[in-house]
């Protein structure tokens, strides 16, 4: 078994030394093999630990392996790995990241995993093989063998997540492989081409969706995905969503773990006249801050509680008006950070209760209603907001009349420097997403009150996205 030889040096911080000898052996690798599995194999051949192979993969490669905000590699990264462990580029990319998706996305689909856990076909793992395809949560059966997905949580307590994950997917390779590590064989090798080719439509299809959504910008998502408790349930939504930027082969169809809910958006496409307007106005205001700007005042004006320039108020009134203490829509977060619904009768004096309508009522004030007049702003926020505004007046994407209103101290009442073209398209933008959010949320109350599993905070996709072509704004999606 070949083996390259590199330094050992003491790391200083934590006392540990990488191995003398680098023990790899070309041929090991698999296309779309995980990184996780990678590591496992890495670690019992080397005789290190998870921990010792993360520290090893900062000092040779650069990577902070439980980075958050993963950025993915380089390609001279990939070149170094490839190397490392004498095995063809073409395989590396598959089983490392080259490059970093759109973060969006990839933040979804990180909201999507069980902590702590492990998914796997045992087959595969009878094979010496775990893949990208068990860690994907968009699939529920193997597309090699058909079998749903097995799920494991780790036994090691302590540490960090990953190292657990690896060190469980370690014993479950020599509990169901008997040749694991094993050498490298002619029958290893077909098994390779086999598994490469019964992944390869997948991802090339999920590469192509997240190139596409990585030219969106998308409205409106700061909040959800910063958040750390944000979690994602509706991946029927999610698949739809992607189905309709790119149709996936049916062959894969079946192998998701739900079945995908189509969903057509409104596409509001730009005239070249309204494409130049809106790029040159972007250049000096966001288009997420324009919106909000435009739509705060419309509510100053109209001295509206909650909504944009919707007429149907009957479609909100009741999350307004509602109260938590005639409220039968109790929920209390229960074991693994579950949401679980409780009788009435067995509510006690305990802070963890809370109510979707009440929860559904405060997004509702702060995101659509005038958050200058609701009572969570604090007195600093109306300060930052007018200052904004005198930012976008002296660059001369407003005018502005100062108006004072009951409770709060004087405000910016602004009047668009556009046409109204423009102005109007804003609107009926805004209109739309309004109107998007209004039935994700009502949707999301009647799962409550019906018992369903539901996630606090509300939240699943991007309701709208910015679409760009060659630097100008060529249209406007919402779902």
């Amino acid at each position: 078994m070949p083996r390259t030889k590199f330094s050992s040096k003491n790391n200083r911080i934590n006392n540990r030394k990488t191995p003398t000898y680098l023990n790899w052996g070309r041929g090991r690798l698999r296309y779309y093999q995980s990184f996780t599995s990678f590591a496992a194999l890495f670690c019992s051949l080397n005789c290190i630990k998870p921990a010792e192979f993360r520290d090893y993969w900062l000092k040779i490669i650069g990577v902070n392996i439980l980075g958050w905000n993963k950025t993915g590699y380089a390609e001279e990264q990939v070149h170094i790995i490839a190397s490392l462990i004498d095995e063809p580029i073409a395989i590396v990319r598959t089983v490392v990241c080259k490059t970093a998706k759109n973060e969006k996305f990839r933040l979804m689909e990180e909201k999507l995993k069980i902590r702590n856990s492990l998914r796997y076909c045992e087959s595969c793992v009878r094979l010496g093989y775990h893949g990208w395809v068990h860690e994907d949560m968009f699939i529920a059966r193997c597309p090699i063998h058909g079998e749903y997905f097995q799920l494991i949580y780790s036994k090691k307590k302590g540490g960090a997540n990953w190292d657990c994950t690896v060190s469980a997917l370690g014993d479950l390779f020599r509990e169901y492989c008997a040749d694991w590590p094993g050498f490298v064989s002619g029958d290893f090798i077909r098994t390779s081409r086999r598994l490469f080719s019964c992944q390869r439509g997948y991802f090339e299809w999920k590469d192509a969706v997240a190139s596409e959504i990585a030219k969106w910008t998308p409205l409106y998502t700061d909040y959800a995905y910063s958040i750390g408790d944000f979690g994602v349930n509706e991946i029927d939504v999610i698949l739809g969503r992607l189905q309709w930027i790119r149709k996936l082969d049916n062959k894969f169809v079946d192998l998701l773990s739900a079945r995908p809910l189509l969903l057509s958006p409104k596409l509001y496409r730009l005239s070249e006249s309204l494409s130049e307007e809106l790029t040159s106005v972007l250049h000096k205001i966001r288009l997420e801050a324009l919106l909000l700007s435009l739509n705060i005042s419309y509510l100053l004006e109209e001295r509206r509680f909650v909504g944009v320039r919707n007429d149907n108020s009957s479609d909100y009134d009741d999350i307004i008006t509602h109260r938590s203490d005639t409220c039968e829509c109790v929920w209390r977060r229960g074991r693994y950070s579950q949401w679980t619904k409780v009788a009435p009768e067995d509510v006690r004096h305990y802070r963890g209760y809370i109510c979707p309508y009440e929860t559904a009522r405060c997004d509702l004030e702060l995101l659509w209603g005038n958050p200058l007049m609701s009572s969570m702003v604090r007195a600093s926020a109306i300060f930052d907001y007018s200052e904004g505004i005198r930012v976008y007046v002296e660059n001369g994407v407003f005018d502005v009349e100062w108006v004072r209103r009951p409770g709060v101290s004087k405000v910016p009442l602004v009047r668009p420097k556009f046409t109204l073209e423009l102005s109007n398209l804003l609107s009926s933008i805004q209109v739309a997403i309004f109107e998007s959010y209004l039935s994700e949320l009502r949707d999301w109350l009647n799962k409550a009150d019906a018992g369903r599993d539901i996630d606090f905070p509300i939240g699943v996709l991007p309701r709208a996205f910015l679409i760009e072509n060659d630097g100008l704004a060529s249209a406007v999606l919402v779902w």
